[in-house]
């Protein structure tokens, strides 16, 4: 009876010890499984960091190459503000311009098609007898500088504002009563600040009876087709970016 007793705690004693194994393994399995995860999450988290980190300084490297060159940009507009041969520039500035905006004027930052149009009908092209018969500014023109037909179910693509030239097509007829005033007229198109290419020039000469004796009057009909230049401003935006873990 003793012995059966005696085998019994035993049995009891191993049972109890594979449990406390059991528990013990399971234990174990669990704290390195939890380990195991959690050394993953904290190898993405500092690989994630580290792109942030990289991100970040590449932010900071840009805007401090940006900084460093404020100041050689504002010495040479001091200069240019301080130029003679810009404050001597025909037509003269009005006395609150600065003279850095005869730069402006000579190549814009938009598409001005009416500023065009004006300085060409204002300034550039009349004189006291010259008269402009036709002119038309921004659109396409044939080689006698009519205006070409269009499709208007379909428009121009805009200026990518990348900072490469574009340009303003315009054509114009003007009549001069000489071939020095003609001359003149050209010359004027040349001296103009503003960055103009004649591409095309057609003359045309007539003569009209002015009294009984049939004493002739001539006079040059011109056909000018040609481009203006604008440079779109580049814009500098600050942007959002996201960093994927």
């Amino acid at each position: 009876m003793a012995d059966r007793n005696v085998a019994l705690v035993k049995r009891q004693q191993i049972e109890k010890a594979g449990r406390m194994m059991f528990a013990a393994v399971a234990g174990a399995s669990v704290i390195v499984g939890v380990t195991i995860v959690g050394s993953i999450f904290m190898g993405r988290m500092l690989v994630f960091n580290s792109k942030i980190i990289s991100a970040e300084n590449k932010t900071v490297a840009v805007l401090k190459a940006d900084n460093e060159v404020v100041p050689t940009l504002r010495d040479n507009v001091r200069k240019l503000n301080s130029d003679e041969s810009l404050m001597n520039v025909p037509p003269r500035l009005k006395k609150d311009e600065l003279p850095i905006r005869v730069i402006l004027d000579a190549l814009p930052d938009s598409e001005n098609d009416v500023a065009l149009g004006a300085s060409l009908q204002d300034v550039l092209l009349p004189n006291d007898t010259s008269s402009i018969q036709n002119l038309n500014v921004g659109a396409p023109t044939n080689d006698d500088g009519s205006a070409v037909a269009t499709d208007t179910s379909t428009t121009a693509a805009p200026a990518t504002g990348d900072g490469s030239l574009q340009t303003i097509p315009f054509s114009v007829d003007i009549t001069a009563h000489s071939p020095q005033e003609a001359l003149n007229i050209l010359t004027r198109l040349q001296h103009s600040i503003r960055a103009i290419n004649i591409t095309s020039l057609k003359l045309e000469m007539s003569s009209t009876p002015t009294n009984i004796n049939f004493s002739a009057k001539s006079s040059i009909t011109m056909n000018i087709s040609g481009v203006a230049y604008y440079q779109p401003a580049v814009t500098l935006d600050l942007q959002d970016t996201t960093v994927e873990p």
